[in-house]
């Protein structure tokens, strides 16, 4: 009796080990295999989401009259329905498109800094590269900068704030060698800010791009004055303090 007791005993253990390992992630049955469905399910829809992408894109350059839902689902092959499972509106395609151009643009001048130019400088002459690049296809340009200036609703307010992101990211990323610091952040933001109005200026024919680059200029002027001006004060500060009575000593 007591050996069959032990023998229960031995057996229960067994199972509840056994259901614990089955209960484990890594362990249930079938685990590895949904896995990899979840891993290619994500693919399959990313790669999807970039062939939508990349379709708009190519009808943006068009004016914003081809860009609509249905447009984009047949040059991308895919169902409308589709398209809407990754986009509420046309306007957050189009937003898409430009945050797309941008990180593209930004992995493209990624190596182009020069140790001649100073931060104010780098980053003007990286706005001129941006600026001549975005205005090389107009259609494109007048196509995606409109729903940025008009965003409206949470999905697209949200793209454009990506957009804005990105290229506060490519202007800090022009001024400073390694982590940018909070001055380097608030001058990328002024100049995408300005970056941005002047653009919509561009397409609407109110302004060229000479006229954009020179405000631009502008604002590098501003501040190369305010660094010196600011050098200027730390010097004449610094000549002026009392030395300390050790020192005279």
């Amino acid at each position: 009796m007591e050996g069959g007791n032990r023998q229960h005993a031995a057996r229960t253990s067994s199972h509840r080990r056994l259901q614990k390992e089955l209960t484990m992630p890594q362990c249930r049955p079938g685990y590895a295999a949904s896995s990899t469905l979840r891993l290619k399910d994500l693919a399959r829809r990313a790669e999807r989401y970039e062939r939508i992408v990349a379709a708009a894109t190519t009808l943006a350059a068009r004016g914003t009259f081809d860009c609509q839902i249905r447009t984009v689902a047949e040059a991308a092959g895919v169902a409308p329905s589709t398209v809407y499972r990754y986009f509420t509106s046309k306007d957050e395609i189009l937003l898409a498109c430009l945050l797309r151009w941008l990180r593209e643009f930004s992995t493209s001048t990624m190596e182009t800094g020069s140790g001649k130019f100073n931060c104010h400088q780098r980053v003007l002459e990286l706005a001129r590269k941006l600026t001549a690049s975005m205005c090389a296809t107009p259609g494109f340009t007048e196509a995606v900068i409109r729903p940025y200036v008009y965003a409206h609703g949470a999905a697209a307010s949200t793209r454009a704030e990506m957009v804005r992101e990105e290229l506060i990211h490519i202007f800090c990323r022009a001024m400073s060698d390694g982590e940018p610091s909070p001055l380097h952040r608030s001058v990328a933001e002024l100049f995408t800010d300005v970056w941005v109005t002047n653009i919509a200026a561009i397409c609407q024919h109110r302004i060229s791009i000479d006229d954009l680059l020179h405000r631009l200029a502008l604002i590098v002027d501003a501040l190369t004055q305010t660094d010196r001006h600011a050098e200027s004060v730390g010097e004449s500060h610094k000549a002026t303090e009392v030395p300390d009575e050790k020192d005279v000593a």
